[in-house]
This record gives C-alpha cells, sequence and structure tokens, in this order.
C-alpha cells in the first residue's frame, strides 16, 4: 500500500509557480480549449465498445464518447459566464440578440420534431452554429478590452 503513495515534485511539474492564474490567464487558456474544440470534427456522442481479456475470459466495456457539439458550446458558455461582469453595452445587447436566436431556433425545431423524430440532428448543428456567432461576439469583447494586445488588464 505504501508503494501506492506518489509525491509530485513541485520544481518539475509543468505548472512550475502558475498556482495563482490571473483572470486573463484563465480566459486565454479557456479561448485556446474552445479553439482547439472548433478545429475537429463535430459529431454526436455514442458509446463505445471494446473488448477486454480478463483471465481467459474476454469482457467487454463500454465507454461513452462526448458529443463534440455540446463540449464545444459548453465551453463557450463558461466563457460567457467567465466575463458576463465585464460585458460592455455592445456584448451585452449582441448577448440579448443570441439568446432570442437561440430560443427562436429551439422553438422552431421542437415543433418540426412533432412531425419528424430525426430533426434533433437538424437543431444541434444549427445550435453548433448559434454558438459560433456568439463565440465570435465574446471575441470581439476581448478585442474591445484589450485582452489581445498583451498588456497588463486591471482585475
Amino acid at each position: 500500500m505504501a508503494d501506492d503513495i506518489q509525491f509530485v515534485d513541485p520544481e518539475t511539474t509543468e505548472f512550475q509557480g502558475k498556482l495563482n492564474l490571473s483572470f486573463r490567464e484563465i480566459v486565454m487558456r479557456h479561448v485556446m480549449k474552445i479553439t482547439q474544440f472548433a478545429s475537429c470534427e463535430f459529431r454526436g456522442g455514442y458509446w463505445q465498445e471494446q473488448a477486454v481479456p480478463m483471465k481467459g475470459i474476454v469482457m467487454t466495456t463500454k465507454t461513452y464518447v462526448p458529443d463534440s457539439r455540446e463540449v464545444y458550446w459548453n465551453a463557450i458558455d463558461c466563457l460567457y459566464d467567465l466575463l458576463l461582469p465585464r460585458f460592455d453595452e455592445e456584448m451585452t445587447k449582441n448577448a440579448e440578440e443570441i439568446e432570442k436566436e437561440l430560443d427562436k431556433n429551439a422553438k422552431h425545431f421542437r415543433e418540426k420534431e412533432e412531425q419528424d423524430r430525426n430533426i434533433e440532428q437538424q437543431y444541434l448543428n444549427e445550435k453548433v452554429k448559434i454558438k459560433r456567432k456568439l463565440f465570435q461576439k465574446l471575441s470581439l469583447l476581448l478585442s474591445r478590452q484589450n485582452y489581445l494586445a498583451g498588456e497588463t488588464i486591471s482585475e
């Protein structure tokens, strides 16, 4: 049992002194993650089965692979929440417009769903497009607030 205990050397680990991140660093790291999510193919979630041999018996394990569209728009929603206290008048207006578009989109697809049960994928793909608009508006907000200029920002 004592062999299971491991200690992390703070001088050789990746975070070296980065335990106290500034708000700017948190936001920029999150923008980088969203960029990574957006650079991948969007696909629905699914269960992946894998055969695993265990003591002469083959067992099947099931692992859920998340819907990459949901990962993407959840990351955008998180950035929205992080930046909400810093919204300017233009971003507040943009956010209201995007929210109305999302509501309209959801209502439209709920109505169509009653006629066509396979409409969900169209709805999810449309939601990705709308969330992308929101991410673009958030990026413009970051630009207006000089996040991308490399300057120091007052917390």
